[in-house]
């Protein structure tokens, strides 16, 4: 049912929690949407620092199948041993919707990242990356959502063999959608684990990610967020995020 029907924007929960998608979180629900995003990230293990430039679109095709596209149009360190700006990996998404309810959504999705990018600046990597996504309502305007993953390098030279991704994340809205600029007014935390499998030295990766979203009019909305490393030795002090996200 519905692999041909044209998709239709579901309700919100019925606490009145919106699907809509947070910085740093899996999202289990479709959406049709473009973003415009920049990231900064202080103070890398060289010493440098990263500027991120990100370009997203999201489409549905139908009830259960949706598309998505990454585009990292700038890709910049500095402050290191060397700088450089380059182009990054672009990510394709295709997702397929399993089961939905006015308050739950889970899908299954398959990130597909292309060596578009340059090594010098942390691209030029391609790999599949599997994943399993969740949302739900879960009552006064309260929405947790997350998933987990396995990212595979499709290079056989390539080490860690795999990472495992797990994303659990809550937050809450307290306005309405009509409220501008202060409409669908939500915070958020989420908190993401990476841990490295099949490397001598596996990794384990934590961060927390507390953030906002709010509808500033038009279906224009503003997100920000500062994610946080919280296990050693720490990949990065803090990144800071701000995206810009038109739904039509």
């Amino acid at each position: 049912e519905g692999w041909c029907d044209a998709w239709i924007r579901p309700p919100d929960g019925c606490s009145g929690a919106p699907r809509q998608g947070w910085i740093n979180t899996f999202d289990g629900f479709f959406t049709r949407e473009w973003h415009l995003a920049y990231a900064f990230t202080n103070n890398l293990p060289d010493g440098s620092d990263a500027h991120l430039g990100l370009f997203t679109f999201n489409t549905p095709l139908s009830r259960r199948l949706w598309l998505g596209i990454d585009v990292p149009f700038v890709t910049s360190l500095e402050g290191g041993a060397d700088s450089e700006t380059a182009f990054g990996d672009v990510l394709i998404t295709p997702k397929v919707m399993l089961q939905e309810t006015q308050n739950m959504s889970i899908s299954a999705g398959l990130t597909i990242q292309i060596p578009t990018g340059s090594e010098s600046t942390g691209g030029d990597l391609s790999a599949l990356f599997p994943h399993i996504d969740l949302w739900t309502d879960i009552g006064g305007g309260w929405s947790l959502r997350g998933g987990t993953g396995f990212v595979i390098p499709t290079e056989s030279d390539v080490s860690p063999d795999a990472v495992w991704v797990i994303n659990a994340s809550i937050g809450q809205t307290v306005t309405c959608h009509d409220n501008a600029p202060l409409g669908d007014f939500t915070y958020y935390l989420a908190t993401n684990l990476r841990q490295d499998l099949g490397a001598s030295d596996d990794h384990t990766f934590a961060s927390f990610t507390p953030g906002i979203r709010t509808h500033l009019g038009n279906n224009y909305f503003f997100l920000a967020g500062v994610e946080v490393p919280v296990t050693g030795p720490q990949s990065f002090d803090e990144r800071i995020i701000f995206v810009i996200v038109k739904g039509f």
